[in-house]
């Protein structure tokens, strides 16, 4: 297993790079390409929005001395579609008022990386429906599975071509609350998978492959509500047994949301009532989980009873 914490040592100075990532997530990308790649297998990310993670790996990729430079490394893959919520996020930076809603921002990506095209191969694409070319990876970037149809699409033309023993995943959102469904994904091909590391003060969650993935081998849930009460409960229970306690109680938080989202709606909010999970614990990851549900829309799942 790799020393995941000297991961500290690429940890910047100053403001962290545009995005929904946090600037440990970001020293994490630029340590594992640094130190930990190989060039065994190449690099996909799926998400890359305005490239903090993409900017990250690439200031990893250009110090390590141990890969061939000249030919793409990261295959990157995205609707590069403007939506409200790109112009909301990008308010009051350099990115605010750049692009209409709905046009495609993959010019604008290009132009705004352009030091790191070398390096890159990006498609624009559909991941609930595009193919993998075959070649081996060795590190999967997922900030993209935000409905079971990209979960379904991409774990069985993805995961199956990464390389056993070596292969990571990274899931940016493994720990945050409405793509929790993750932990029942992985939960379920864990006889291909075993979790590595999580990295503090985020929601990344690290698993390597160890044995190739086979697809055909898993039951895909189509829609949340075929996910039944008990593989939740499984699920969750196996996550609490390999994740550190510090992700213990946004875990849990993650748990009642995709209830709530399956439609056991009662069993949710038995679960909150139960674990408490309605008040702020003076955890600033769980603390602002909690504050962002609210905002979405999760009031009543969340009131103290």
């Amino acid at each position: 297993m790799l020393d995941h914490n000297t991961f500290r040592g690429y940890l910047q100075d100053g403001p962290k790079l545009s995005g929904l990532t946090t600037i440990e997530e970001q020293a994490w990308c630029a340590w594992y390409a640094a130190e930990a790649y190989s060039g065994a297998g190449v690099i996909v990310e799926w998400g890359p929005w305005l490239g903090s993670l993409t900017r990250s790996y690439c200031r990893g990729l250009r110090q390590n001395q141990h890969i061939t430079k000249g030919e793409p490394i990261a295959f990157l893959y995205d609707l590069f579609k403007w939506q409200d919520w790109c112009e909301n996020e990008a308010r009051g930076t350099e990115h605010e008022g750049r692009l209409a809603i709905g046009e495609s921002f993959e010019p604008y990506f290009r132009e705004i990386n352009e030091d790191l095209l070398d390096l890159l191969h990006i498609r624009t694409a559909d991941l609930s429906n595009c193919e993998w070319p075959g070649r081996p990876i060795e590190l999967i970037i997922n900030d993209a599975i935000k409905s079971l149809p990209i979960a379904g699409n991409t774990f069985k033309r993805f995961l199956p071509h990464l390389l056993p023993g070596k292969g990571l995943i990274a899931h940016q959102d493994f720990l945050w609350p409405t793509e929790a469904f993750l932990v029942v994904l992985m939960f379920l091909a864990r006889e291909s998978f075993y979790f590595e590391f999580s990295v503090p003060d985020s929601c990344m969650v690290v698993f390597r492959c160890k044995k190739r993935f086979a697809p055909e081998e898993i039951w895909f849930p189509g829609q949340f509500h075929e996910i039944p009460e008990v593989l939740f409960d499984e699920a969750f229970d196996w996550a609490f047994s390999i994740l550190p306690p510090r992700c213990h109680a946004v875990a849990k938080l993650g748990k009642a949301v995709n209830m709530h989202r399956a439609g056991l709606l009662d069993q949710a909010r038995e679960f909150v009532n139960r674990e408490n999970l309605a008040s702020s614990i003076g955890d600033g990851l769980y603390d602002f989980q909690l504050d962002v549900l609210r905002k979405w829309g999760y009031g009543e799942l969340l009131e103290k009873r």
